[in-house]
């Protein structure tokens, strides 16, 4: 069996999920988790905005996100193997800061990329502000 396919690595990765973010929040601030609950959900809607704007988001030691432009390239469909002309589209994305970068390659022993997609965006853009919508009607 090799390292790949060893039952070590199919174990789930750990995630930070929201609600330990607001319990985080909520304990560093000594606030309630209604209040947290709002502070984390304006940062991420104020950044997903940004983004819809075109804008760039910088988070001092973490990275940045960004919106780039992907060109129209030739596809092929992965049942068929038929060719197929996938047109331009705008993909968001995160660049890790050169500390973070530095920290993870230390603490992993590993480089990191760069660039990567945030796949899900959409998803996340529309649950954020239908949650905003709902919680605050103006």
């Amino acid at each position: 069996m090799t390292e790949k396919d060893s039952p070590a690595n199919d174990s789930p990765k750990p995630v930070l999920a929201r609600a330990e973010l607001i319990q985080l929040l909520r304990r560093t601030l000594s606030i309630s988790g209604r209040d947290a609950g709002y502070i984390l959900d304006s940062l991420l809607l104020a950044t997903i905005e940004a983004l819809e704007r075109n804008q760039e988001v910088r988070w001092s030691k973490i990275g940045h996100f960004g919106v780039r432009r992907a060109a129209p390239r030739e596809g092929r469909n992965p049942k068929t193997g038929q060719k197929t002309r996938v047109l331009a589209q705008k993909k968001a994305g995160f660049s890790l800061s050169e500390t973070l970068r530095r920290r993870l390659a230390q603490t992993f022993g590993v480089s990191f990329k760069v660039k990567s997609d945030i796949p899900g965006l959409n998803q996340t853009v529309g649950a954020l502000k239908a949650k905003n919508e709902k919680d605050d009607p103006q």
